[in-house]
């Protein structure tokens, strides 16, 4: 198979799986929610996220497993992939022991680091232990998965995420319509997560690829190898969970569990802009990295430029529509009940969001440059600053409060420390950078953010078909604008309508 057609294989692969998940979570959630019920919804991402910081244990190992699975089975050496994947699961497996000790240890003491009621004590301890046991199986059989990305097998994995994501929604609707609750839900979710989809990576591996196993393929070398590649991955990681799961922390520390449902909602809906970026801006690392290898810089710089222009293309037009219909979904989402204190939450995270995506091309171009040593001196402060805002500011403002720590560091870092510091590199102005990325999306959105308030002022309170009308309207309105803006800016564009144009008068004629 040619890389091309690799390539777009696996790309196709990976936005089918990320369509079925956002579709899937964006119309589970609400079900989950009004069956569990506020405080029961609230304590189940508060575990998740305490659990989620076991996460800091993988150092970064499965980014090697990746990278070395790929250069050595693209130079041929059998020997030291095996070294690699034998030496990465034999540290995860101790890894993996250590936390599980852990879990149990921590599930005694669930109740002195957050405010959980009596009433729910028990249920939050067994959760405690589900996702930490979980987590710690999830260590070594993760290799397997990382084994697959490493052999370029997307398109493999991509159809079982699918599947496993189907199956974990239709157990937990069943299950949750028979009255079963909270542990039910996390018992489904680890299990499909964490256990049956590593299961079948293995199961693939082992069909694909001839590995040994064995002490005598665990050695010191291999073991230093991984550790000075996994390093820079692990502060980046750090600091992504340090950010990620902060906020419900901090919530269920200060306020309640019942709180972080609130704020749950708004960061979910924020989360959709983020999701879509990253699958398209992944594509970036390696057109950057052949543009390094080659000196090309004028190319580079437009690279810079373009993709991070079409990120803001994507990025903008999704954060105006949460904004202005945010209450309309959220309300017909979720509940009326939620709209005044999430939707806040979501205009606060949305907006930073949609800028600091709107970058995404810069952070995988340091990537593909291996300027990523620079980013893991980054992440960890502005990880560290958000946590800080948030303490400071949730005794006085709760969840809003929670919601600026997070947002405050983001945009900041997005705007005024990656993009200055890529400019740098690659000798640009600044201003005209930021001039030539934003200036078009910004035109665009004017007659969708337009058209979008009129919907508002006419009807503030429409049923669903009337929003889903809106929406699409709004949709439709921002695509002529951007098929426009292809005629008659892009070269492909004018070409494409000089070619039209001189077709259409010769049609007719033949009338």
């Amino acid at each position: 198979m040619n890389l091309r057609k690799l390539t777009a294989q696996n790309a196709v692969a990976n936005w089918l799986s990320l369509i079925t998940s956002s579709i899937v979570g964006f119309l589970l959630a609400p079900f989950v929610l009004h069956r569990l019920g506020d405080s029961a919804y609230g304590l189940y991402y508060l575990i998740i996220s305490a659990t989620s910081y076991y996460g800091l244990l993988s150092l970064g190992v499965r980014s090697s497993v990746v990278r070395y699975v790929a250069n050595f089975k693209a130079t041929g050496n059998e020997e030291d992939l095996c070294r690699v994947v034998n030496t990465c699961f034999f540290s995860y497996l101790v890894l993996g022991s250590l936390v599980f000790g852990l879990t149990l240890l921590g599930s005694a003491y669930v109740d002195a680091f957050f405010k959980i009621s009596p009433s729910f004590l028990r249920d939050a301890q067994l959760l405690f232990i589900i996702s930490g046991t979980a987590l710690a199986i999830n260590f070594p059989l993760s290799v397997f998965s990382g084994i697959l990305e490493g052999l370029q097998k997307f398109y493999l994995m991509s159809p079982f995420e699918i599947f496993c994501t189907l199956l974990r929604a239709g157990l937990v609707v069943f299950f949750l319509d028979r009255g079963l609750g909270l542990l039910t839900v996390a018992l489904i979710t680890c299990g499909i997560n964490m256990v049956l989809y590593n299961v079948f990576c293995i199961i693939v591996v082992m069909r694909i690829q001839k590995l040994h196993w064995g002490l005598r393929f665990i050695d010191r070398r291999t073991f230093r190898l991984v550790a000075s590649y996994s390093l820079n991955s692990f502060v980046v990681t750090l600091s992504g969970i340090l950010r990620g799961g902060a906020e419900n922390i901090v919530t269920g520390i200060f306020i309640s569990p019942a709180a972080i449902t609130f704020y749950s909602i708004g960061e979910k809906l924020s989360e959709y802009i983020g999701r879509i970026v990253r699958n398209l801006a992944f594509i970036f690392i390696p057109m950057a990295s052949h543009l390094h290898a080659t000196n090309d810089e004028t190319r580079m710089r437009k690279l810079f430029v373009e993709g991070n222009r079409i990120c803001t293309f994507i990025s903008f037009p999704f954060a105006a529509l949460l904004i202005i219909m945010g209450k309309p979904i959220i309300s017909l989402w979720m509940g009326p009940q939620y709209v005044a204190k999430s939707y806040i939450i979501l205009v606060l995270l949305t907006i930073p969001a949609a800028l600091w995506f709107s970058q995404a091309t810069s952070t995988r171009i340091l990537y593909g440059i291996n300027q990523h040593v620079w980013l893991a001196k980054v992440y960890p402060i502005e990880g560290a600053a958000s946590l800080a805002i948030s303490l400071l500011l949730v005794r006085r403002m709760g969840i809003v409060g929670v919601a600026m720590g997070a947002a405050i560091p983001l945009v900041f870092t997005g705007m005024f420390v990656i993009a200055p510091h890529l400019c740098k590199i690659l000798k640009m102005s600044l201003l005209r950078a930021f001039a030539q990325t934003y200036l078009p999306p910004l035109g665009m959105c004017a007659p969708l953010i337009f058209v979008l308030m009129l919907f508002r002022w006419f009807s503030p309170t429409p049923d669903l078909s009337l929003l889903i009308v809106q929406v699409v309207s709004g949709g439709a309105v921002y695509a002529a604008g951007l098929f426009w803006l292809f005629l008659t800016r892009e070269p492909m564009g004018i070409k494409m309508r000089g070619r039209l144009l001189q077709y259409l008068p010769r049609t007719f004629s033949h009338q």
